[in-house]
Parts: structure tokens; C-alpha cells; sequence
């Protein structure tokens, strides 16, 4: 259970827990639990929100973290109802000073001078072939 005076008091448990824990916990770029775990998603999946991002996981997928512009646009999409479902990695490093998330049906890319990009379909099969956009394993 963690806590603070903004926050109130938040059980963080089991995969999103233990995802949690290994980037960081409340000193990482997640910060503190912003709700309780919501459980109920597409495929018997769960979310929690913490200030800096979000951890998503299903059983098929696992648990990964989204945040950011790219959170945004996968939003957008409809998230783990939408094309690309759940996410299947954490964020990493990408190329032009961006980042790269990978989903199960693709991929979003985003970098400070064009924004986030949706890659599914052909292009995603040439883009993983090619790297990602350049990812490399990173945090920011």
C-alpha cells in the first residue's frame, strides 16, 4: 500500500505490483498510484494509473507501462478495445529523440517533431524488420 497527502492510500498488487516495482516503484517515473487497480478489461485484463503513466496487463499480454503522448494515441485508438489491444513491452528509446511502444497488433511511435504515429498492418512487418524506428531498450 502506498500513500500520500494527493494521492490517498492505493493498494498496487500482484503483476502491475511487481511491473511497478521494477521500474521504480514511486521513485520511478511512475510515481504514485493516482487509483485502485480496475480489473474487468477486454480479455479479463486490469489497469492501474499512477501520475506519470499507466501499467496495463492481461494474461496474454503481460504487464507493461504506457504513458505519455503515446498513452494518448493509443486512447485514442480505443486502448486494449481498439486495433492494436494490449501492450506487449515497455516503452524504449527510438529514433529522432523519441520513443517507441510495441502492442499486440502493432505499434506507436512518437518524436518531438512529428508527434505520435500508429504502425499496423505491411508497414508494422518492415518497421519491426528495420528496428522499430530505430529502438534501442531505454527509459527516459
Amino acid at each position: 500500500m502506498y500513500w500520500t497527502s494527493a494521492t490517498g492510500a492505493r493498494v498496487v498488487k500482484g503483476a502491475i505490483r511487481d511491473k511497478y516495482a521494477a521500474l521504480g516503484a514511486q521513485n520511478g517515473f511512475l510515481g504514485y498510484a493516482v487509483t485502485d487497480e480496475v480489473c474487468g478489461l477486454v480479455g479479463t485484463g486490469c489497469y492501474q494509473l499512477f501520475q506519470g503513466g499507466s501499467v496495463y496487463w492481461s494474461g496474454a499480454s503481460g504487464a507493461f507501462s504506457v504513458r505519455g503522448g503515446i498513452r494518448d494515441r493509443w486512447g485514442a485508438t480505443g486502448s486494449e478495445h481498439g486495433p492494436l489491444g494490449y501492450p506487449i513491452g515497455d516503452e524504449s528509446c527510438g529514433a529522432r529523440g523519441g520513443y517507441v511502444s510495441v502492442f499486440q497488433k502493432g505499434g506507436i511511435s512518437w518524436a518531438p517533431t512529428i508527434g505520435t504515429r500508429v504502425v499496423s498492418g505491411d508497414i508494422l512487418g518492415a518497421w519491426t524488420t528495420l528496428g522499430r524506428g530505430g529502438a534501442r531498450s531505454a527509459t527516459r
